[in-house]
């Protein structure tokens, strides 16, 4: 009694699940985009025109530069990008106040905006960046 009542539930199948003994006659594709990474390294600072983290004048606001980068080839659609600094050269009178992030991101490149605030004084910062998209 026991072995039938095993045979049987053995024999039972779940509506959406092929039985085990027809699984190799079943099959499944889907289709997976394969990602491109791209992946750089920039060095800002004084020397870029516009380069205004150098200079704090008294209650100085926050100041911010802005560079474009421009893929090596352009993504499909819209990467995910990642930033992050690697390295900087702020004066040593006041305390690193530094920030970065990315704007205006598309298939064919993206912005690196840099930022500093109060009497830091920003000479150059070193960023990373890995770009991930199809």
């Amino acid at each position: 009694m026991l072995r039938d009542s095993m045979a049987r539930r053995r024999r039972v199948r779940h509506p959406l699940l092929p039985h085990p003994e027809d699984w190799m006659s079943h099959s499944m594709s889907m289709t997976i985009t394969p990602l491109n990474f791209l992946a750089g390294s920039q060095t800002l600072g004084y020397l870029n025109e516009g380069w205004t983290l150098d200079d704090a004048p008294h209650g100085s606001p926050e100041r911010s530069f802005r560079s474009r980068v421009a893929f090596e080839r352009a993504f499909t659609s819209t990467p995910l990008v990642h930033l992050g600094i690697a390295g900087f050269d702020v004066s040593n009178q006041d305390s690193a106040r530094v920030a970065s992030r990315v704007e205006n991101v598309s298939p064919e490149g993206f912005d690196i905006v840099l930022g500093t605030w109060l009497h830091t004084r920003v000479w150059r910062v070193d960023v990373n960046w890995l770009a991930i998209g199809a």
